[in-house]
């Protein structure tokens, strides 16, 4: 008998640890909808500790060592970010794998349908490391939005950025994004029952009911 997809979303959220929280809905999104195409995913890792990113940037560097340890390890670069400098080290990536039928095994194996995968996140408004053109990360995705490392290291948010101001007749992934959080039909259309559905979500966070979904409605989505 096929691994559940309950088993799977439960092993993802336990991987994800303390992402951003919207991260955390739609990765679980990712591994729902490809489990209904017969494929067996699951997130293998989400936000990341600084001690964790020395561990994995001193594999491959044997002399490495941060803050007056030694991380330096033999066998291959599988990073170049060091602590601070990963997306992972401020919730917004996310790493996966597929698994055989039983999900006791992980596959490693590119193909179709891990590809598959990547192709319903990046729907969803991630980016994935197979795509690059440099140090290629198949089993990563992250969500930034073209925003750097540095700037979240400042504290700042993709969802601070203009382009995820939402209102009625906007289109695309972000009307997606937002109407998967507020589980009403996902079809990329800013209609009036997403408006609605927008407003009375606003009503409840006692935020200013404009239907306008902007940087502090982004931020309530998952409180």
């Amino acid at each position: 008998m096929p691994i559940s997809k309950e088993e799977l979303l439960k092993r993802s959220t336990k991987n994800m640890g303390r992402v951003h929280p919207l991260i955390a809905i739609w990765g679980r999104t990712v591994i729902d909808t490809v489990y209904e195409e017969g494929i067996f995913a699951q997130i293998t890792e989400g936000k990341r500790s600084y001690r964790r990113q020395a561990s994995l940037y001193g594999q491959g560097r044997p002399g490495y060592e941060w803050r007056g340890k030694k991380y330096g390890s033999h066998g291959k670069i599988v990073t170049n970010a060091k602590p601070g400098q990963s997306i992972h080290n401020y919730g917004f990536a996310l790493d996966f794998c597929l698994v055989d039928e039983s999900g006791q095994q992980a596959v490693w194996i590119v193909n179709e349908d891990w590809r598959r995968v990547a192709s319903v996140a990046k729907v969803l408004g991630f980016t994935w490391g197979g795509n690059w053109t440099t140090f290629q990360d198949y089993p990563h995705l992250e969500w930034t939005h073209g925003m750097s490392w540095k700037e979240l290291a400042n504290g700042a948010s993709p969802f601070d950025y203009p382009g995820f101001l939402l209102r009625r007749g906007s289109r695309g992934k972000r009307v997606k994004q937002a109407q998967i959080v507020m589980k009403v039909k996902v079809d990329g259309i800013f209609g009036p029952k997403t408006e609605r559905a927008v407003c009375h979500f606003q009503k409840l966070r006692s935020l200013q009911i404009d239907g306008i979904i902007g940087p502090y409605t982004w931020n309530k989505f998952y409180i």
